[in-house]
């Protein structure tokens, strides 16, 4: 992972290390996050295929199989014995669910972008201590005008990298995983079959892109 980030990159991930542990505790809530939102996605297919069928008959919601020794877990075994109604267990599930996943997301992004933003006041606080103990000919060569516009502004394409951008992109990449992951448990034939067709649509929009500029250059050329 590390040989395919820049050195610009690598240094500025650097100034993260002093809060490593709000950092941390940031991705892993950011992480159940994703879970839940699998999670929501498994719901909806039990009010589907059990909750909202008037065919299928029992009170019992099953949530998957262990792959090592082939036991069903149900819903149903998480809540006391008297709540077990099929449409009672499944509309507590849904909020606390959902209570769960917003407190984590809100936890989880906020310590991901508390540990950026001070990363960033280390950075800003380095970067104006470097620039006041310059010798006075270096001002009279570089405009203090010019070096606070400059400073101010890369300092903050540094705090959207490091705040924003970090967790947004976490959250995007362990959704994706988590999504993938259940695709694949629940039928791997159509998420394989699925992929594939996104992918030729995504080639034959590239391509078709590509082709444009060349279609009229090739008319402006002819005329």
């Amino acid at each position: 992972m590390a040989s395919f980030l820049s050195p610009q990159l690598k240094r500025l991930l650097g100034y993260l290390r002093p809060y490593a542990f709000r950092f941390g505790l940031g991705v892993i809530l950011v992480a159940f996050v994703a879970m839940a939102e699998g999670a929501v996605a498994l719901m909806i297919k039990l009010a589907v295929d059990f909750v909202l069928n008037p065919a299928v008959s029992g009170a019992r919601l099953p949530i998957g199989t262990l792959p090592w020794n082939g036991r069903v877990l149900y819903l149903n075994d998480y809540f006391p014995a008297r709540v077990q109604y099929v449409w009672s267990v499944f509309a507590l599930s849904l909020i606390i669910l959902f209570f769960a996943k917003s407190l984590a997301e809100y936890f989880g992004t906020t310590s991901i972008q508390y540990s950026g933003l001070a990363a960033v006041t280390d950075l800003r606080n380095q970067v104006y201590a470097r620039i006041i103990r310059q010798p006075i000919g270096f001002f009279q060569h570089n405009p203090t005008g010019r070096l606070i516009s400059t400073t101010i502004n890369d300092v903050e394409r540094a705090r959207f990298a490091l705040s924003e951008w970090l967790a947004d992109l976490f959250q995007k990449s362990f959704t994706l995983i988590v999504f993938l992951a259940i695709l694949l448990g629940i039928n791997w034939r159509w998420a394989a079959l699925s992929c594939c067709l996104w992918s030729r649509g995504r080639l034959t929009n590239s391509a078709a892109r590509f082709a444009a500029p060349r279609r009229t250059a090739r008319r402006a050329w002819a005329t």
